[in-house]
């Protein structure tokens, strides 16, 4: 057994804490990578790999990014399906002894929060399946927003269907699913996790709420497992950073009409049907849309059209008075145009993750609200 410095010793603890993720390991201004980290990241990353102890016994392959830039690579890493551990220094370097270390988030491409990887127009989402006695149990969130939403679905037709239509970043599976190969075959990213042991105490105590029945879960077996599942894999990722997730929202696939994935691509709803450009799809001629979380609205639309004769009516009654009062739409289109994605900002300020521009940001935007507000309220008049 080769000698290890305390530095070595503490980096392979860290890494065997956290399998299956390439770990930044900080040292001082620079997050460095070692192994077969350091061999696969060097690859992707088309930087320089080296060594550490070169020609000694402990002698270590490694490659390192610079901290204050280390955004951009990080990037590329969950583009390539990596998930990264995101170690930091705790203590004081100056101190005697080693620096203390640990982990303080795992970026995977699910949970990612970075503004130059998110498609400010597009959900990012993490889904969870669970099934039980060929009933299943699907729970969705984007953890930029804080949306969180489950369903029980009968089929596994309709799970397929369900999937292609959110398009996930990641599928979340228990580590024992009956159905892992049809699953891998729809979603580029697949992770495994566990069900929690008490998957409804599980809810009840992060919600703080004292029964599911305010979630309309209680009595779906399936739904509270996939649920408890997607919230404890976003805890351990976070670090417990996931003020942003305030609740459950029930839904059901029969709410809207369904549209399958090859309907949607061939109709090229969101891509052309041949090269798959954003340009000359339906969305890029009809999306007029000021804000990003306007821009997702109408995509949600679109994925799922309303069946409701009353709600389909009230919807037209709200775009014909926007169409007909020319002035006070105009009025109003004015005022979106000086907000930012007050969704997302929030979602990083409660994670932790906010710059000072993001509060300058929350703080221009919420100047705003007042005259909105006025302004909608004569639409309903």
């Amino acid at each position: 057994m080769k000698k290890m410095t305390p530095m070595q010793r503490q980096y392979y603890e860290l890494k065997n804490e956290n399998p299956g993720t390439i770990l930044l390991f900080r040292l001082g201004d620079f997050y460095e990578m070692f192994d077969d980290d350091a061999i696969e990241a060097s690859r992707i990353l088309s930087i320089t790999l080296t060594a550490r102890n070169k020609g000694l016994e402990n002698e270590m392959k490694m490659c390192g990014m610079p901290h204050h830039s280390s955004e951009s690579y990080i990037n590329k890493l969950t583009k390539a399906g990596k998930k990264v551990a995101i170690c930091e220094q705790t203590s004081d370097p100056n101190l005697p002894g080693i620096v203390e270390r640990k982990v303080v988030r795992i970026i995977t491409p699910g949970t990612v929060l970075s503004e130059s990887v998110l498609d400010e127009k597009s959900s990012n989402y993490l889904v969870a399946l669970y099934e039980e006695k060929g009933k299943f149990g699907l729970s969705f969130s984007d953890i930029s927003t804080g949306e969180f939403y489950s369903t029980q679905i009968d089929s596994f037709e309709e799970v397929k269907a369900e999937i292609l239509r959110l398009n996930p970043a990641e599928l979340l599976l228990p580590k024992e699913f009956s159905l892992q190969e049809e699953c891998i075959n729809l979603v580029q990213n697949v992770s495994f996790w566990f069900v929690p042991q008490n998957a409804q105490k599980a809810l009840q105590d992060f919600f703080k709420v004292p029964h599911l029945k305010v979630f309309y879960i209680e009595n779906e077996k399936e739904v509270v497992a996939a649920a408890a599942m997607l919230l404890d894999y976003i805890i351990d990722t976070q670090k417990g950073s996931t003020h942003q997730i305030t609740g459950i929202k029930r839904y059901s696939i029969s709410d809207s009409m369904p549209v399958d994935f090859h309907t949607l691509r061939n109709l090229e709803v969101f891509h052309t049907l041949h090269e798959g450009k954003h340009q000359g799809s339906l969305i890029s001629v009809i999306d007029k849309t000021l804000t990003a979380a306007g821009g997702r609205k109408l995509k949600h639309w679109l994925i799922r059209p309303l069946r409701d004769i009353e709600s389909i009516q009230k919807r037209l009654e709200e775009v014909t008075q926007f169409t007909h009062d020319h002035n006070l739409r105009d009025r109003l289109r004015a005022a979106l145009k000086d907000t930012r994605d007050l969704e997302r900002l929030i979602g990083r300020v409660s994670s932790g993750r906010a710059h000072p521009k993001d509060l300058v940001a929350i703080r221009e935007t919420l100047k705003t609200l007042p005259e909105i507000r006025s302004l909608v309220a004569q639409f309903k008049k």
